[in-house]
């Protein structure tokens, strides 16, 4: 499929050292949309919203900033703390969204898996259904992360 040319000027902004040292996009040559919608209809398999994914990731990431770079126990199993650094980052889909630079480092206490996102990749699910190209050193897998948090379990389940 031919792209675009906004999705050119998004994509070339994605790219190494143009917003952010690695990328967005690893070395994944697949159009943007295409993308999306391969991580979109994980989510739908899966019965969750893009929305519900990353309401569920900011909860988590509010209160682990609460702790001020401490570590807080997440009342559903989880550890977190979170990173603040100086400045904004500007979102690489130019909808004028300007984040902080802040990483959330989650620790599933029954396992010891550990997940870091940014608040970048929760703006970046919740607005965009973006999950970062295959092989993004932050790319976050839509299956592994709805796992992960435990948004799998459907009533009934």
């Amino acid at each position: 499929m031919k792209k675009n040319p906004e999705e050119n000027g998004i994509r070339r902004d994605m790219m190494p050292g143009r917003i952010i040292a690695d990328g967005y996009l690893g070395d994944d040559e697949r159009n943007l949309d295409e993308i999306v919608r391969e991580d979109l209809s994980v989510l739908a398999q899966l019965g969750v919203t893009a929305e519900a994914l990353a309401d569920r990731m900011q909860a988590i990431t509010d209160l682990a900033t609460e702790g001020f770079g401490d570590q807080v126990r997440i009342d559903s199993g989880y550890l977190a703390h979170a990173e603040e650094f100086m400045g904004f980052l500007g979102c690489p889909y130019k909808d004028g969204k300007r984040l902080d630079k802040r990483n959330t480092f989650v620790v599933k206490e029954t396992t010891g898996e550990r997940l870091t996102w940014s608040d970048m990749n929760i703006h970046l699910i919740r607005a965009h259904g973006f999950f970062e190209g295959k092989g993004a050193r932050y790319r976050l897998d839509p299956h592994h992360l709805v796992t992960f948090l435990g948004l799998d379990k459907r009533p009934g389940d």
